[in-house]
């Protein structure tokens, strides 16, 4: 290990001239390729090979004594390292550097084509209609690896993974995140691991055929210890939900969160869902009126839009796919629309489809149940998704209703049917 100054960094690295050669391709004071919280994010594209800078802040008093104890860049570094010895795939660590109360890791991306792995799953597989089968096939074998190697990670999901795929019959993930991440000594079961928070993300996604063939591949057991396996996940992840719920519709509806921005144009204010890269879909448009247009439009009471605005979220938190309500216009004298996928767009489902079925026993599984006859159910992308438009179609968790209705309490809205 060298270890060298650069511009006023203390710079430990097994490739020194490589090092070089990317800090000075980069500003480390501007032109950040995304940012976030106390790290900003690096891109250098340089020799035909793609490198990423993770630099990081350390602001408050608490984060400073953290710092004397565990440098992330450092622990990042080593981490990386122990995995690649581990035959993990994993992004190439290149070198760490510290300077006062920052640090920053540099490390290189795969020379294969890559895509982060949650980006892969909401836009191929959910948004066009791609086969699930090699994505799971390929999180088999790389979660095989995990846990034959006592692997422990903190924050273990698909936004903390590449995935490449090679050709249309071999694939990989690979770890591009691997902060707090742990070898341990003795055999981790899939909850301490964090692949049961991993795969959870899949709950609702798969067929009961391939739930029970993801845990009894990865895991060697019986199809019966992957049911109850899967039934833990469930109520893990239910639990989860109901713990953030109160938190989450507060960040939803201050605008100021990678859920939701607000556009306020005269008495209206309009609530548009972002989209997975945290981005205003229609912030960049010139017609922002001819977007909506594209989207059906209801007319609802103050109260009912809302409730069905944070029930779109709902559905989404619990994986569940439906189509999606892309805004919520609010006006001072208590009228309301919202904005949704029309349904007509889409082939309708009978109820005993084998997709309706199956989705129906997955909203079960999430307290999530039918509340009258009036199913619609549309065939999207090759998924069965559920249409959504009025506050009587689906019967929710307590919770839920409690949230909203302490939201409509809070800032005062028009009474109405929630």
């Amino acid at each position: 290990m060298q270890k060298n100054n650069f511009n006023g960094w203390r710079l430990f690295t097994n490739s020194f001239e490589t090092a070089i050669q990317v800090l000075k391709a980069i500003d480390l004071t501007s032109n950040y390729y995304k940012k976030k919280n106390n790290r900003s994010v690096y891109k250098v594209d340089l020799l035909n090979h793609t490198y990423f800078i993770k630099k990081n802040f350390n602001k408050s008093f608490i984060e400073k004594i953290q710092y004397l104890f565990h440098n992330k860049s450092k622990d990042e570094f080593y981490t990386l390292t122990k995995l690649i010895e581990l035959k993990i795939d994993c992004v190439k660590p290149i070198a760490y550097a510290t300077c006062k109360w920052q640090d920053f890791l540099i490390t290189e991306a795969p020379e294969i084509a890559y895509l982060n792995a949650r980006e892969y799953l909401l836009l191929s597989i959910l948004g066009k209609g791609e086969s699930i089968n090699p994505f799971v096939n390929s999180l088999i074998e790389f979660l095989k690896k995990v846990i034959e190697c006592n692997i422990v990670h903190p924050d273990f999901h698909f936004g903390n993974l590449l995935y490449s795929k090679i050709d249309e019959n071999s694939s990989k993930f690979i770890i591009v995140d691997p902060y707090g991440v742990k070898i341990k000594k003795n055999k981790q079961t899939i909850f301490e691991s964090g692949v049961a928070n991993l795969v959870s993300q899949l709950r609702n996604h798969l067929t009961e055929e391939q739930k029970n063939e993801l845990f009894t591949r990865i895991l060697n057991c019986s199809a019966v210890e992957s049911k109850n396996y899967w039934e833990e996940v469930s109520q893990n992840a239910n639990n989860e939900i109901k713990k953030i719920w109160n938190n989450r519709v507060d960040k939803i509806m201050s605008g100021k969160s990678r859920f939701c921005n607000i556009l306020e144009i005269d008495d209206v204010k309009t609530f548009i869902k972002k989209n997975i890269f945290g981005e205003n879909p229609f912030e960049n448009s010139p017609n922002i009126e001819g977007e909506f247009n594209k989207y059906k439009r209801i007319e609802l009471s103050y109260n009912d839009a809302v409730y069905l605005f944070l029930l779109s979220f709902f559905l989404q938190f619990h994986e569940l796919d439906h189509l999606q309500i892309i805004a919520c216009s609010l006006t001072n004298n208590g009228n309301a629309k919202i904005y949704i996928e029309n349904c007509n767009n889409f082939p309708l489902l009978k109820n005993d489809d084998i997709l309706v079925i199956n989705f129906v026993k997955n909203m079960e599984k999430s307290n999530i149940f039918l509340n009258n006859d009036l199913k619609k159910f549309v065939l999207k992308n090759n998924r069965c998704h559920i249409c959504i438009s009025d506050i009587n179609d689906l019967k929710l968790p307590t919770f839920f209703y409690a949230r909203v209705k302490i939201f409509h309490t809070k800032y005062n809205m028009k009474t109405g049917t929630v």
